[in-house]
């Protein structure tokens, strides 16, 4: 993997044009509810998506999470655009790339928000979808250990104390779920070099969503 400094969209998604990434290997291991490979690849061809609000402030609060995380894990992250710019991982020999939220120089930290009823129905078992996005990110960044930090936006005010909707999970990088998802992405390669659309194994998704499982345990 190469790390790519890029200084405008335009740039960034040049890249991620050549590239299956993070959120992407949802879709082709089947782990995204909400998508599917030809709905997926039709999206990356005809990209219209500006964002919406959602999106809007789950990057506005990206380096309020890391401040959150920071400050109830005695943790140093700092986001990548803090660290010089933003950065994507790819690899277009592979055919794979990612662009993580933060690191501290060793691990990796990827930075969610939600209202409250998803992070008390998160709290304890976030989604394998997001599981899946820092599990390509490790593998991108060749690290060993990243940390999924998820906030909710309502929080409490005007109490004693600081409270801080937060919940955060430690997941090891898994040499099952590498090994598993480099096969499908060889499939998915070929079936796009084909002009056909990869036909999701769901007996494999089952088996990656159970290393997914296995891979983290929340420490906050």
């Amino acid at each position: 993997m190469k790390a790519y400094k890029v200084s405008s969209p335009e740039e960034w998604h040049a890249i991620r044009a050549r590239v299956t990434t993070a959120t992407e290997v949802c879709a082709i291991l089947g782990l995204d509810p909400w998508t599917s490979v030809a709905k997926m690849l039709d999206e990356k061809a005809n990209s219209t998506f500006t964002g919406n609000a959602y999106t809007w402030v789950g990057q506005a609060l990206e380096l309020v999470v890391v401040k959150a995380t920071n400050e109830l894990m005695s943790r140093d992250f700092k986001l990548f655009e803090d660290t010089g710019g933003k950065v994507i991982y790819a690899d277009f020999d592979v055919g794979l790339g990612a662009t993580p939220d933060a690191t501290d120089g060793t691990d990796l930290l990827e930075c969610k928000t939600t209202g409250t009823r998803n992070w008390y129905k998160w709290a304890d078992w976030p989604p394998i979808k997001y599981l899946c996005q820092l599990q390509v990110q490790l593998i991108c960044t060749d690290s060993a250990v990243g940390y999924l930090s998820v906030m909710s936006t309502d929080l409490q005010q005007y109490g004693p104390v600081l409270d801080i909707k937060l919940s955060v999970f430690q997941v090891s990088r898994s040499l099952q779920f590498e090994q598993g998802l480099k096969r499908e992405l060889q499939k998915h390669n070929k079936c796009l070099a084909e002009g056909k659309v990869l036909r999701v194994d769901r007996k494999h998704s089952s088996l990656m969503a159970f290393e997914l499982l296995k891979s983290y345990k929340k420490v906050l």
